[in-house]
């Protein structure tokens, strides 16, 4: 989830973070109503289960920082940064 895109940003930094975390700081957003409109997917329900969605398949948490006012997270299995 990214917010604040200025349609140009520069990323300044991508910490890597526990992907559980991130489901613990958003889970409001994610019981709020994202379920509901299909993302993401592996919400199946509760809490409990899209932990261990992604413990299970090892998903990593990123979250990004860039120039101008953009902020956010990914959760992916892998990253590739290309230069």
């Amino acid at each position: 989830m990214l917010v604040h895109d200025a349609f140009g940003n520069i990323i300044s930094s991508i910490d890597e973070v526990s992907a559980t975390n991130i489901l613990q700081e958003n889970r409001a957003l994610f019981e709020a109503g994202f379920r509901q409109a299909g993302w993401p997917r592996f919400w199946g329900g509760s809490f409990e289960e899209a932990q261990r969605y992604l413990l299970e398949r090892r998903i990593r948490g990123f979250e990004l920082c860039a120039s101008i006012g953009m902020s956010g997270w990914v959760l992916s299995q892998e990253m590739v940064i290309e230069g």
